[in-house]
């Protein structure tokens, strides 16, 4: 992380490093610059503003058609074209006021469209950023230095590129007080300038004063302005391309960058395993076997520490990405919670029938019968009665029979009845095998 102090003047931001904007940085100018590889050749990209609350949730969209934000904190300026033949060289820019940004916003993404038609003749992108002076700059008077920039190369299969975020990072620091003759020395300087400008234009209208003049009353007034908490934004570089072509899939990808590089945003980074039925849903058909005969070497059943580490490692072989130290934690979380959710009858255990039964069940939640897939697996599931068990109070003359499965195994899509049972449906678009049954109407 650098600041303005520590890199000096127009310094490289590396990818992946953040810029700390210090306390004069209230307002700042994002200029993207793109040149093309011959002249003369239009290359019609437009810098998009994707802000996104503190749940990384949209709020809204700066393009050409919206120009400011509704808090008026982000402004798009300008739309420079290169394409006279002089030139190559097109840049759109962006202007942020942080004094003006909204306490919902959290994040600002600055994105690059345009797709493989126009990306094809782009060669590269820099992106400055520089403050905004406070006064206007008249001749004479040194423009502010830059604060950043960062320059990448483009591709011709480019159909966007996610360029940096702005986000809230906390608070500023508060500035250390200034010693009672640096205070003194500062008040006496500033008002030395604006007696002298003041005899010279024989009028005390602030409006009047020189460039030097206003400079120093700005610093006065800064250092006898009482100190007022203020957000510390930070500015991340990350050059990140889209390859999709849909706006609603690019909008997802945007969402998972936001979520990926704004500290403040990780909890909400998409997971692998986002829920108990999506660690269900990852057990295959392939490792029931192997998951068997972990559970069924305890009579018992499994408690949660070596519950945990069967399935984990289970998930591990098809999963390697959840050794993440981040997916890693919360794949763990997951797993725990399905230990709880299984064991109903608080025993402390979770045995190999409680394991089977509440897969299914979660699984098939809102599921239903794929037409034409082809990567599903497929079960055939025997059943017979359970001549052990009757119900008589459904009805005394003809009871229900309970069923029992007594084998299954994978096949082609086959279906098979039982004389009790009017239906019996065992073709599931699922990674587990499941069924649906009904007795026969009487």
């Amino acid at each position: 992380m650098a600041t303005r102090a520590d890199m000096g003047s127009t310094p490289q931001l590396l990818l992946g490093d953040s810029y700390a904007y210090g306390a004069r940085d209230k307002v700042v100018r994002f200029e993207v610059e793109w040149t093309s590889r011959t002249y003369g050749i239009i290359c019609d990209l437009d810098l998009h503003i994707y802000c996104y609350d503190e749940r990384a949730r949209f709020i809204e969209k700066l393009d050409s058609g919206s120009k400011r934000t509704k808090d008026r904190a982000c402004v798009l300026v300008s739309d420079t074209d290169g394409a006279t033949g002089q030139s190559n060289t097109f840049s759109e820019s962006v202007k942020i006021d942080f004094r003006l940004v909204s306490k919902e916003t959290s994040a600002i993404m600055l994105f690059l469209d345009g797709g493989p038609r126009n990306f094809q003749f782009v060669q590269s992108i820099t992106v400055k950023c520089e403050p905004v002076a406070a006064r206007s700059v008249i001749p004479g008077q040194v423009a502010p230095q830059g604060l950043f920039e960062f320059t990448e190369k483009s591709r011709k299969d480019f159909q966007g590129v996610a360029l940096g975020v702005v986000y809230k990072d906390g608070w500023l620091p508060e500035p250390e007080p200034e010693g009672e003759e640096e205070g003194k020395e500062t008040a006496g300087a500033a008002t030395a300038v604006v007696e002298m400008n003041d005899s010279a234009l024989g009028t005390n209208a602030e409006a009047e004063v020189e460039p030097a003049a206003a400079a120093a009353l700005d610093a006065l007034k800064e250092a006898q302005a009482p100190y007022v908490p203020a957000m510390q934004f930070m500015t991340r570089a990350i050059f990140e391309p889209v390859f999709v072509n849909s706006q609603k899939a690019k909008h997802e990808r945007i969402v998972n960058m936001v979520v990926t590089f704004v500290p403040s945003l990780e909890k909400f980074r998409p997971r692998l395993f986002a829920s108990v039925k999506d660690v269900c849903a990852a057990l295959s058909s392939e490792a029931l076997p192997g998951l068997k005969t972990k559970f069924t070497a305890i009579p018992s059943g499994l408690p949660i520490t070596q519950f945990t580490e069967v399935i984990y490692k289970q998930l591990f072989k098809t999963h390697p990405k959840i050794a993440d130290l981040n997916e890693r934690a919360y794949t763990v979380a997951m797993i725990q919670e399905m230990f709880q959710q299984i064991d109903y009858n608080g025993d402390g255990s979770a045995d190999w029938d409680e394991f089977t039964t509440f897969c299914i069940q979660t699984a098939s939640d809102g599921q239903s019968v794929g037409v034409g897939g082809s990567n599903i697996d497929e079960y055939v599931i025997e059943y017979q009665e359970d001549s052990t068990k009757r119900d008589h109070v459904l009805s005394p003359y003809r009871p229900v029979a309970l069923m029992k499965c007594v084998s299954v195994f994978s096949y082609q899509c086959r279906l098979s009845f039982h004389p009790s049972l009017a239906v019996l449906s065992v073709l599931r678009s699922l990674p587990l095998f499941s069924c649906m049954c009904r007795p026969n109407t009487y």
